[in-house]
């Protein structure tokens, strides 16, 4: 996982400020074998410039994901994403929701674990309040239960946070049992079951 490795490079590197925006780019493409602390530090110091070089990023790898899947050393779009929640970027909002509503196993092939562990909290860092964009995350059938499951979580995530009420998101939560969402066999229902309960649902037991 990206941040496993901690070592630093061997080479001496510049101080944040020199850093250009093209130089930080170029370094965090490719998986050199550590963590590119300097290169992060780098980009969250150039919040206002790095956001819209890695939407870029995200948006290539939703327009061509077979590059990404094949080549396992790419590894800007998992620094992106991970960036990009960080620095809470509500300009990225769309465009990280309908890269992990790619059908199928798409997302996870491309993001690995990120999927079920961080995506939550990067949905709802970048949704600016707003959790419509997520709500349809949760609701979209072609998506795959891993990344609907963790809309649901972003959603159970808000009420802890003080962005949506705990009545509100339980009421949505009540609508999704009728057996339509998904197929038959499918877990979406116990993720679903799982994230009521962070919530106390007494009154949705029925």
């Amino acid at each position: 996982f990206l941040f496993a490795d901690k070592k630093k490079k061997e080479k001496t590197m510049p101080g944040i400020n020199d850093v250009s925006i093209d130089e930080i780019m170029t370094n965090l493409k490719v998986y050199s074998g550590v963590y590119e602390q300097e290169m992060v530090d780098a980009a969250i110091e150039r919040r206002d410039e790095i956001i819209p070089r890695l939407i870029e990023v995200l948006e290539g790898v939703q327009a061509d994901p077979e590059t990404y899947l094949e080549d396992e050393d790419l590894f800007g779009h998992i620094y992106a994403v991970m960036l990009l929640g960080h620095l809470k970027a509500t300009e990225a909002h769309r465009t990280i929701v309908d890269l992990f509503s790619m059908p199928g196993d798409i997302p996870d092939d491309l993001f690995g674990d990120i999927t079920t562990s961080d995506l939550p909290m990067i949905l709802l860092r970048t949704c600016g309040g707003s959790l419509n964009l997520i709500r349809a995350m949760a609701l979209n059938r072609e998506a795959s239960d891993y990344c609907r499951n963790s809309a649901l979580q972003a959603m159970a995530y808000a009420v802890a946070e003080g962005i949506a009420d705990r009545e509100e998101i339980l009421s949505f939560f009540e609508t999704l049992f009728t057996g339509e969402e998904t197929d038959p066999d499918s877990d979406f229902w116990g993720c679903l079951a799982c994230n009521i309960l962070e919530l106390y649902p007494e009154e949705s037991m029925d």
